[in-house]
């Protein structure tokens, strides 16, 4: 008897001293803060970058009115039921503790949350509140998102854009995935035509009927018009364009833009020609107006810039 009221009086105690609804309501106090390095020392943060530096600091909204519910105690391990709210909306959460022995403080197992997972062939990073989360189409970029109100958003992409995602996490720990509905940039038509006017302009410097600025081995044509080999004998080959094509650029199924021509443009090819073989050779002029067709894609290159390739 003696032995049980002692450890009565001793549980009693200990429960005072160390409840384990203390590490609760410093985690969501250290939410309330948006003080990331605090959660990281009361609760595991799982993984991701959002329990990083700052990663709260903006476009983050933290819980309110927080309540414990019930705390069902045990020796090593315990829960506390809370609840709270998000923009309004009432979650509940069951979060477990636990320690190591007696008079210990409560720790937090794992931090509450879901996995946030965001899915995308279009944009290889997007932000969330604070932090940037990587995306990839065949594995998608993820990280675990504490209770709270998070903005996602797109930021600095050459390519595109699209209107920030409100996503709220709180209750179940189910997974929370996204999708941001991208669109063109406003600025990426104009960059687009500009590339494609400086390689037409400077196919056009070519003196010969397959105008190529690359002479690597291997690489290909990369000029949009060429003349058809008519004469052996030729001289004084010229291009003038006439007529820029207009493109038209176009979202598919992976990060690269794809570019086609809606009107043709038009480069005008001229030389003389000849049949003769031996001096005097008589020379006859000729011209040619030759379509500017273009195709190809638009991504972005290493140094992040935008690239259009035919």
């Amino acid at each position: 008897m003696v032995l049980l009221i002692g450890w009565t009086v001793a549980t009693a105690i200990d429960r005072a001293a160390y409840p384990p609804a203390r590490s609760v309501r410093a985690f969501f106090a250290a939410l309330a803060a948006k003080d990331t390095a605090a959660i990281r020392s009361l609760a595991s943060c799982r993984y991701g970058p959002l329990c990083g530096p700052n990663a709260l600091a903006a476009g983050y909204t933290p819980p309110t009115d927080v309540k414990i519910v019930q705390v069902r105690y045990g020796a090593r391990s315990s829960t506390v039921a809370v609840q709270y709210r998000i923009d309004g909306k009432s979650f509940n959460d069951v979060i477990a503790v636990h320690r190591t022995g007696w008079y210990h403080d409560w720790s937090i197992t794992a931090a509450p949350g879901q996995p946030l997972v965001v899915d995308s062939a279009h944009l290889p990073t997007v932000r969330v509140a604070g932090a940037t989360v990587m995306v990839r189409p065949d594995s998608p970029g993820k990280a675990w998102a504490l209770p709270g109100a998070y903005t996602i958003a797109v930021v600095d992409d050459p390519l595109y854009i699209a209107a920030p995602i409100t996503l709220t996490v709180g209750g179940s720990g189910e997974e929370a995935r996204v999708n941001p509905t991208v669109k063109l940039r406003d600025t990426l038509a104009a960059e687009v035509d500009r590339q494609v006017k400086a390689r037409i302009d400077a196919c056009a410097q070519q003196t010969t009927i397959r105008p190529d600025t690359d002479p690597a081995p291997l690489s290909g044509n990369d000029c949009p018009f060429e003349a058809e080999g008519r004469y052996t004998i030729t001289r004084d080959i010229t291009w003038k364009v006439t007529r820029c094509p207009e493109l038209a650029l176009s979202i598919g199924d992976t990060r690269e833009v794809t570019v086609s021509t809606t009107s043709d443009g038009e480069a005008v090819i001229g030389y003389e020609w000849t049949t003769d073989i031996l001096e005097p050779r008589r020379w006859t002029s000729f011209t040619e107006p030759i379509p500017i067709v273009v195709g190809g894609h638009v991504t972005t290159g290493d140094d992040g810039k935008v690239v259009w390739t035919p």
